[in-house]
């Protein structure tokens, strides 16, 4: 890759980060894998300029980190069965909506459709086909994808990352959250796993959510041990019966 090359690159991880989307390098060996030891605070911090120019002064690919540091940037990601997925997909969807969003095909075949809202979740297995391939997921908090612009390098199968539809990167659609219920109930629509099943998988995701929300450190948490309703009442002369 040359000089020009590596050029049109950085100016395009430039790009994503003046559109608010924080970005790492990605390495070309075709395993979509990080080229930085640790990714992690590109969470929550978007890279500079600095960090930036030597990472793209080589062959290195985008990564388009989701989530809330990227302006509550999520996306689905259509890969096993991708083209027929898609399609069945995309029928159930309101035109008005359709003629928002942004499409790209991916290395691989398959489609990605990336979206800001209000609302955003972690990375999520949406549906999946009856022997536990996964048909529809979701990139969101903790995630990140490969970002157009990357050389083909980045996916093993040498194709590049391609916008198919919408208004031109970086820029991104806002979807409503009615908007963006509705690609969640067309997409968890497609799983073809037995609806107990489904439930089930639910159901266990959701204990785990409130198993963490029960043993955070909340303010009524902190209410129950250091304070009490006499301590609040009684000053402001308030007796008990």
């Amino acid at each position: 890759m040359n000089f020009d090359a590596c050029h049109q690159t950085f100016l395009k991880a430039y790009a994503y980060v003046k559109a608010s989307i924080s970005v790492i390098p990605i390495r070309v060996d075709g395993s979509k894998s990080p080229a930085i030891t640790s990714w992690k605070s590109y969470q929550s911090n978007r890279p500079t300029i600095h960090e930036l120019k030597p990472w793209f002064n080589r062959k290195h690919g985008i990564g388009l980190v989701c989530g809330s540091i990227s302006g509550m940037m999520e996306v689905l990601d259509f890969d096993e069965d991708a083209d027929e997925m898609f399609k069945l997909w995309w029928t159930q969807l309101d035109p008005t909506i359709q003629e928002k969003l942004t499409v790209v095909s991916t290395g691989g075949g398959g489609f990605h459709v990336p979206y800001r809202s209000e609302q955003v979740c972690g990375n999520e297995k949406i549906a999946m086909r009856s022997d536990g391939k996964v048909l529809i997921e979701s990139r969101g908090e903790g995630g990140y994808i490969i970002g157009v612009g990357s050389p083909k390098e980045v996916h093993r199968s040498l194709k590049s990352y391609e916008q198919i539809q919408g208004t031109p990167l970086p820029q991104l659609p806002f979807l409503t959250l009615s908007e963006r219920k509705a690609l969640w109930d067309a997409a968890f629509s497609l799983d073809q796993r037995c609806r107990e099943e489904v439930i089930h998988s639910y159901r266990s995701r959701l204990t785990r959510r409130m198993e963490r929300f029960h043993t955070a450190d909340t303010p009524w948490d902190r209410f129950d041990r250091e304070a009490s309703w006499d301590s609040i009442l009684r000053p402001a002369g308030w007796t008990s019966r």
